[in-house]
């Protein structure tokens, strides 16, 4: 704005006319909008006008009644970074995901899958507890049913097949997510430590009480007491992976050739990552089946921290028989 204000005057004096100085970005934040207006109150003088414009289609000018009249509403935000594909089969789908995590809660403890623990009597008994439509309900238990791993007996419903259903649930979803490479605007000595007092601090409401945002893959991991690869940047799982995201993490993206402190995901599947996710003390971390698969799907060690989580904690809640 300093270096605009320069200009503008300079080329205004040659012109007789009023300088304008605009700057321009590919995002233009609220908080960064607020320190454009106090470095005009106080660095410019009144004869300057000013605004600025972003790619989002941000636009604010000042200066007169005609140009503080000049607003454009940004455009709803898109993910620039994060560009998961998900698959759309009726089972593994995003709710359909959850309604099985649902369906196997009672075989984990509370400190490692967020879902209601009761017997299911029917597929509406089950949509009410999931929060979830009837019609949801219904073809999930359908398609598990016909895969045969789903059985109603005994009036209610139970899983016949765990270790079926898991080894299906990772061939199935294992979706292209993208991920940014994230640096801390202000260095910071210990990032993991960093990024759970931001997590701790993160107040993005939700209609049901929800995170919007928790600890992923081998950070999520070392929370559930199931940690096994070390020296891996933490994961940042949000459901809006944006440039305002970022900065209100404290982050920004790393240039290429930096190393990366914090990588940042949007889940492929956010309702079934989200409504799983479990807290531990202040920090929101996914749950033990979402970590065991996005660990599974993971590039550099990842099959070794699925294993391990999958020797700890699945395993044995498969071989547990439901009374």
């Amino acid at each position: 704005m300093a270096r605009a204000t320069l200009i503008a005057v300079k080329v205004a004096q040659a012109q007789k006319a009023r300088p304008l100085a605009i700057v321009g970005a590919e995002f233009i934040s609220r908080r960064m909008a607020e320190s454009l207006r106090g470095f005009a109150r106080d660095y410019l003088d009144e004869n300057v006008a000013f605004g600025w414009i972003d790619a989002r289609g941000t636009l604010e000018l000042h200066g007169s009644s005609k140009l503080s009249a000049v607003r454009v509403k940004r455009k709803p935000e898109k993910s620039a970074f994060a560009k998961p594909v998900a698959r759309t089969q009726t089972m593994f789908s995003d709710l359909g995901q959850w309604l099985l995590k649902v369906l196997v809660a009672p075989r984990f403890p509370l400190s490692h899958l967020s879902a209601p623990r009761v017997e299911l009597d029917n597929v509406r008994h089950l949509a009410e507890l999931a929060r979830v439509s009837v019609p949801t309900a219904h073809r999930l238990v359908t398609a598990a049913k016909d895969a045969g791993l789903l059985a109603y007996g005994r009036g209610h419903l139970s899983v016949v097949d765990p270790p079926g259903l898991f080894e299906r649930w990772r061939r199935e979803t294992a979706a292209t997510t993208g991920e940014l490479h994230a640096k801390w605007i202000l260095k910071k000595s210990n990032s993991s430590a960093a990024l759970k007092k931001k997590l701790a601090n993160w107040t993005e409401p939700d209609p049901e009480g929800r995170p919007t945002a928790c600890l992923g893959l081998f950070a999520a991991a070392d929370h559930l007491g199931l940690g096994f690869v070390e020296g891996v940047p933490p994961h940042l799982l949000v459901r809006r992976a944006s440039a305002r995201t970022l900065e209100e993490f404290g982050l920004r993206e790393a240039d290429p050739g930096e190393t990366v402190d914090v990588f940042v995901r949007q889940p492929a599947f956010p309702e079934s990552t989200f409504r799983g996710a479990v807290r531990h003390g202040d920090v929101w971390v996914t749950d033990v089946i979402q970590t065991w698969l996005d660990t599974a799907h993971h590039r550099a060690r990842g099959a070794e921290q699925a294993e391990y989580i999958h020797r700890r904690a699945l395993a044995p809640a498969c071989s547990e028989d439901e009374e």
